[in-house]
């Protein structure tokens, strides 16, 4: 996962940013394409339910015609608690419903 910063510059002259994460994958190497297009899908599944909170918006799967490579581009939801964010006591449970629930996607 790759941080960037996209840029638009309005015709008043004005420019917005926002903070962006691309997923880049370069081959297809160990099903990594597969894996890609089907976290968009699941992305995309989820995103078409009312009643899902905390997702964040996914732009789009890309793919460079030439190369092969595919782009994820979505929303930064900042860091991952899998690089070291320490996470309250109190927030570290996770009913066991829901972490079934989120795995099983097939």
């Amino acid at each position: 996962m790759h941080r960037a910063l996209a840029e638009i510059e309005l015709e008043s002259g004005l420019k917005v940013q926002h903070r962006l994460a691309v997923k880049l994958v370069f081959s297809n190497y160990f099903g990594s394409q597969r894996k890609l297009r089907k976290e968009h899908s699941i992305y995309h599944h989820l995103a078409s339910k009312h009643d899902v909170e905390g997702l964040l918006p996914v732009y789009g799967l890309f793919e460079d015609t030439e190369t092969g490579t595919l782009a994820l581009i979505m929303d930064d939801g900042g860091s991952s608690i899998r690089n070291g964010v320490s996470v309250p006591e109190e927030q570290r449970y996770v009913p066991e419903s829901l972490f079934f629930s989120a795995i099983y996607f097939e």
